[in-house]
Order: C-alpha cells, then sequence, then structure tokens
C-alpha cells in the first residue's frame, strides 16, 4: 500500500514542499515550523490606536474650531469699534464746521462696513447725539454720546450686562 503525501507551501518562495521538511527543495530556505502569529492582538493594538488618534483628532478640531469662531467675533467687534471712531470723527468734524450735528450720518457721506450698523439718534437741540455700532455677527454693542469720553460697550443679547469702558 502506498503511502500519500502530505504538502505544504514554502514560506518564502511558495513551492511544494513535504509537510516534515526542514528546508525548501526549490529555494534552500530553512523552513520553521509554524507559529501562531498574534494577529489578533495586533489588530485590537491598531483599532486602540486608531480609536485613540480619531479621539485626539476630534478634541484638537474641536479647539481649533472653537479658536476661529472667537477669532471671527473678535474681528467684528473690532470692525464694529472701528466704525463707531470714524463716526465720530466725522460728527465732531461737521459740528465744527455747522455749529450742530447732523441729521443722518449720509450728511457727512459715512457708510459703515459690510455687516456693521451704525445708529445715530440725536436730541431735541441738535447739540447732542449718541451713536449705537455693531456687527451682525459681533457679540459686543459699541455705545458712544457726545460729550463723554470713551466708548462704552456691552454684551448684544444679554439684558442687564451693564456698559463698560472700550480700553
Amino acid at each position: 500500500m502506498m503511502r500519500g503525501f502530505a504538502f505544504k507551501y514554502c514560506r518564502i518562495c511558495g513551492g511544494d514542499i513535504t509537510t516534515d521538511a526542514q528546508i525548501c527543495p526549490l529555494c534552500s530556505s530553512l523552513q520553521q515550523p509554524d507559529k501562531k502569529f498574534c494577529s489578533t492582538r495586533l489588530i485590537i493594538a491598531l483599532a486602540g490606536l486608531g480609536f485613540i488618534g480619531i479621539t485626539l483628532l476630534g478634541v484638537m478640531s474641536a479647539h481649533a474650531i472653537q479658536q476661529f469662531v472667537s477669532f471671527r467675533t473678535n474681528t467684528c467687534n473690532a470692525a464694529a469699534l472701528e466704525n463707531i471712531k470714524t463716526a465720530i470723527v466725522g460728527l465732531d468734524q461737521f459740528f465744527a464746521q455747522n455749529g450742530r450735528f447732523p441729521d443722518t450720518l449720509d450728511q457727512i457721506l459715512f457708510r459703515p462696513d459690510d455687516g456693521v450698523t451704525v445708529i445715530l439718534t440725536e436730541t431735541s437741540d441738535r447739540r447732542k447725539y449718541s451713536l449705537v455700532s455693531f456687527h451682525v455677527q459681533g457679540d459686543k454693542e459699541y455705545l458712544a454720546m457726545s460729550g463723554k469720553m470713551g466708548i462704552l460697550y456691552t454684551k448684544r443679547n444679554k439684558p442687564g450686562f451693564g456698559y463698560f469702558e472700550v480700553n
């Protein structure tokens, strides 16, 4: 009775070799016994590292988005502040030439920047004014009044917050 041979493949060249062969007859490479490779542990470790990496990316991107939004809000607030300062200069020049304040900001040829609203409120004797300025995407509202030095600000949409002087 003929005994059958069991075959396996060479780890290097892929050629057929008997299961008990120590050396491949084709490439002469030493065949080591099959070791169970911890592929499951490797996969779990890589998945864990992937989850940690994704978590870190999420935390970093959340921080970056918050910083970007804060930067954008501060830029919008700065635009509203610069617009009110420009309007004050124009109002003071108009008053110096005419002895009164204008009825509208159009009389001093003032146009606010995009997204900025500047409102001129006059008094009955037209010798005093108050200006309010804010940006649609900003979180501060600025107030300037004739006869008062400095500009005040408050948080928009926060009733009772109070006014504070701009530094």
